[in-house]
């Protein structure tokens, strides 16, 4: 990542002598997952990414990419389908579904998604499809870890600050300091973090009013 390389030179180890390239990495890609789950948290638009994916026939589930942390909202050509929580998804399968197949129209999942005895991560449906249906959704993203030539996402945001915690981190390393590198990173971003959350909360929130078409937008 870029960063590393800004690092590096700040710590005077342009000749990768006293740190090597996989714990700057770690580093690096550790202070990434807090920094995507933080924006998560304070419902940032910067995590934000929509996608579609195809189910098979006679299943109640489609599977998604690693990095789709967790879903806003589904459709099924332009008909949005209910979501619910997935314990109530699965006692309403139980209880009322059973067997039956159809267009699914009631999806769950967790806050985060996560695999049920497959390394896949799914939306689960109340139907069993009796066709392929492509499911539109809208969801928050999470990064995997970069390799050391990938660029920081982000356009560049908090690239400051990735790069002052990397050096931060090297030096402690370099002391045989301890630390919590979780939480230290969540102290390294709580300034932009704050800011951006404020930004995000003084938007004035509006929806698509259903009678004038997806281009008209209502302030809620």
């Amino acid at each position: 990542a870029n960063t590393i390389a800004e690092a590096r030179y700040d710590l005077r180890d342009q000749g990768k002598q006293k740190w090597d390239d996989t714990y700057l990495l770690l580093m690096h890609n550790r202070g990434l997952r807090i920094l995507d789950r933080e924006l998560i948290n304070i419902g940032s638009d910067l995590v934000v990414r929509s996608d579609s994916v195809t189910t098979g026939t006679s299943v109640n589930f489609a599977e998604v990419d690693d990095t789709v942390d967790s879903i806003h909202r589904a459709y099924i050509d332009q008909q949005e389908l209910e979501k619910i929580p997935l314990r109530i998804l699965y006692r309403y399968r139980q209880e009322v579904i059973g067997s039956d197949d159809g267009q699914p129209q009631i999806f769950g999942t967790f806050g985060r998604l996560v695999a049920f005895g497959t390394s896949k991560r799914t939306i689960e449906f109340d139907y069993l499809t009796n066709e392929a249906y492509t499911i539109d959704f809208i969801y928050n993203h999470r990064h995997e870890d970069l390799a050391l030539t990938d660029n920081t996402p982000y356009s560049g945001v908090f690239d400051d600050y990735l790069r002052e915690g990397i050096i931060s981190l090297a030096q402690k390393a370099k002391d045989d300091k301890v630390v919590q590198v979780d939480n230290f990173w969540r102290l390294q971003f709580r300034e932009i973090l704050l800011q951006h959350s404020t930004a995000v909360n003084l938007m004035p929130r509006y929806a698509i009013d259903p009678y004038h078409g997806a281009n008209y937008y209502k302030r809620r």
